[in-house]
């Protein structure tokens, strides 16, 4: 079966100067499968946003390929991609119905269904009621709620998150963890979510990708035990707490 998302010996070399290169990203070769909840864990600076840049098309690769079906990634698979990300970068000028509607507008798309596909996602995270406030009068919470409605509302079949919950105090990072898993329950995409909380990426990922110290290179792929749908009492079950202290281990860091 082709992978939905296929990187293959894809690396990522940044130019400071004519004379000075920095290694973002090693050699990379990763697949995806269509619907597969993805997280990307790793120490500071390994090439994790870096990697989200080039599934976007953001960045190209300097050695490699990245395939969708199967297909070499241009541009006309952006259609295919949402991407949140860690600050909500909401416009201030437009109301939280409109900052959701932008991509629509932008790809020219039917706005008549697009609103409706607004609605819909703006109550499944409980914004029903704040549809045309500004962002300035929501929480911070509030306003990364609205960045994943909009990251949704074209129906990307890839969504691409990058640290969306870093900034969060811990409740409602757990409060919008729960909520992404419900969505996801429900839309199906599939999902490429970096973080830096291990915790987190247990809780929501299939398979867990552990990145070494730059240049970043995968160390392992870990496949998470847990059932679905998932709750609270899976974070307490021994399931959870292995694969979290395998990933820690990797990651060379005390277990927990």
């Amino acid at each position: 079966m082709t992978a939905l998302l296929s990187l293959v010996g894809v690396e990522k070399t940044y130019w400071l100067s004519s004379h000075q290169t920095i290694s973002a990203l090693g050699k990379t070769d990763l697949e995806i499968q269509d619907k597969e909840f993805i997280a990307i864990v790793g120490p500071s600076g390994c090439g994790k946003t870096t990697m989200l840049k080039l599934v976007s098309g953001l960045l190209k690769p300097t050695k490699g390929r990245i395939m969708v079906d199967g297909i070499p990634l241009q541009n006309s698979h952006r259609q295919l991609l949402g991407m949140v990300f860690q600050q909500p970068a909401l416009l201030p000028w437009r109301n939280v119905f409109d900052n959701v509607l932008l991509p629509c507008e932008v790809k020219g798309q039917d706005l008549r269904k697009a609103r409706a596909r607004a609605e819909e996602l703006l109550g499944l995270v409980g914004l029903k009621n704040f549809i045309y406030r500004n962002p300035r009068e929501l929480s911070y919470g509030m306003q990364q709620r609205v960045s994943i409605c909009r990251a949704l509302i074209s129906d990307p079949r890839i969504l691409l998150m990058d640290e969306p919950f870093a900034a969060l105090d811990a409740i409602t990072r757990f409060e919008l963890t729960r909520l992404l898993l419900e969505i996801w329950s429900v839309k199906k995409n599939t999902v490429l979510f970096v973080t830096h909380n291990i915790q987190e990426a247990v809780f929501l990922a299939d398979r867990v990708v552990v990145m070494t110290p730059r240049p970043g290179r995968i160390a392992s792929i870990i496949e998470v035990p847990l059932p679905r749908p998932r709750t609270e009492e899976h974070l307490y079950e021994q399931s959870f707490s292995s694969c979290a202290k395998t990933i820690h281990q990797l990651l060379g860091l005390n277990a927990l």
